[in-house]
């Protein structure tokens, strides 16, 4: 029973802190954000008194692997940090404004310039802690491996080019060789690897009549008559019968 209420009592001093430095900050970032931005000093409470309690909530929750507790541990301390600066520094932008205190002008951009690294520091915690949760990690350890057997394959193909080239350019330059030799033999005109020929005109089938065939027995006896190596044959039983 005790400790419920020693709990119960711990929690509402943490509600009544937070609730302080919560409107604190919200009115600080109301006194920098432009008049018709003020509504944005809501949404920046997630880096500060929100991101306090998310993150502390992730580290003990949420996070796996040492990556993702890292990163929620540094930012649990980083937001407590930007709360304390936050109210603090609204306390003192409204100390100066009643003329209680003189805020240099020098430490006031130095609140500034810490607001905004707050502000980035836990975007750069969100993007870490997605890209280190265990199963990105073992996906990337995966690509590493590859991009190492990768690496080594182009080494032995590099060393081996020479020999490949050697044994793979007669069998290559071999088809180029067939490839024009039956272009160039079956009358086809194109463009090498195109896969585009073009057939040469063929001339239209032709008739042969019987009027157009040649006697060859006709015309050996027609040359004979008329050549004039052809000798006169003499008449031997008429000279014999003038001889008596």
């Amino acid at each position: 029973m005790k400790k419920s209420v020693s709990s119960l009592i711990l929690n509402g001093i943490a509600l009544g802190l937070l609730l302080f430095t919560a409107t604190r900050t919200i009115h600080l970032f109301q006194y920098l954000l432009p008049a018709d931005q003020s509504y944005m000093a809501f949404v920046a409470l997630v880096a500060f008194d929100g991101g306090l309690l998310g993150w502390m909530n992730y580290f003990l929750r949420g996070a796996k692997g040492p990556h993702q507790r890292g990163i929620a541990a540094c930012l649990t301390v980083i937001d407590l940090i930007a709360v304390i600066i936050s109210f603090s520094g609204d306390m003192f932008f409204v100390a100066n404004a009643k003329g209680i205190v003189h805020i240099d002008p020098a430490w006031a951009t130095t609140i500034i310039w810490a607001l905004v690294a707050i502000i980035a520091a836990n975007l750069a915690a969100i993007v870490g802690c997605h890209m280190m949760s265990p199963e990105n990690i073992e996906a990337q350890r995966l690509e590493h491996t590859n991009d190492k057997i990768m690496t080594q394959a182009f080494d032995l193909l590099d060393k081996q080019s020479d020999e490949l080239a050697a044994e793979v350019a007669p069998i290559l330059a071999q088809r180029m060789i067939d490839r024009a030799r039956k272009v160039h033999m079956t009358g086809h005109n194109g463009q090498y690897g195109t896969g585009s020929q073009q057939q040469s005109p063929t001339l239209p089938p032709t008739t042969v009549t019987p009027s157009d065939t040649i006697d060859y027995v006709k015309l050996a006896q027609e040359m004979h008559r008329t050549s004039p190596l052809q000798q006169p044959v003499l008449d031997t039983t008429k000279a014999n019968q003038n001889g008596k």
